[in-house]
This record gives structure tokens, C-alpha cells and sequence, in this order.
């Protein structure tokens, strides 16, 4: 596990004391959610990349839940 250090106010660090808050947990906790966060993110970007270059190659896409509505009712 690597170190990583933050400089913080000295009023805060005697606050985060008095309430008996872990910030290292929460720190951690929050960097974890942040890295997900952008993996995310960044998926969601190369999908939308992905459907614009299907949308050019084949031409738009209809709206599927209207396809498959009418595919039942035939």
C-alpha cells in the first residue's frame, strides 16, 4: 500500500479529532468512489462514441421499446 499526504488546516485536523472522525478511512473511502466514479464516466463516453460510429455506419436507430411493441403486436 503506497502513503499519500494532504496538508490540512490545523483547526481542522483538531476537529476531525473532536468529532472522532477516521479520515484516513474516509479519505480512502472517498478516493475508491472517485476512481469508480470516472471509470464510469469514461465507459459511458466510449459507448456513446461507439453508438455514434454505429449510428454514421448503419444510419440512426430506432427507439428499441417502440421496435419490440410492434414486433408483439404483429
Amino acid at each position: 500500500m503506497e502513503t499519500l499526504s494532504v496538508r490540512i488546516p490545523e483547526n481542522l485536523k483538531n476537529k476531525l479529532k473532536e468529532l472522532h472522525i477516521d479520515y484516513s478511512d474516509e479519505i480512502r473511502n472517498y478516493l475508491i468512489y472517485l476512481v469508480k466514479k470516472y471509470e464510469i464516466k469514461s465507459k459511458m463516453e466510449n459507448i456513446m462514441d461507439y453508438g455514434d460510429y454505429l449510428e454514421k455506419k448503419y444510419g440512426e436507430f430506432e427507439d428499441l421499446t417502440t421496435s419490440i411493441r410492434e414486433d408483439r403486436n404483429r
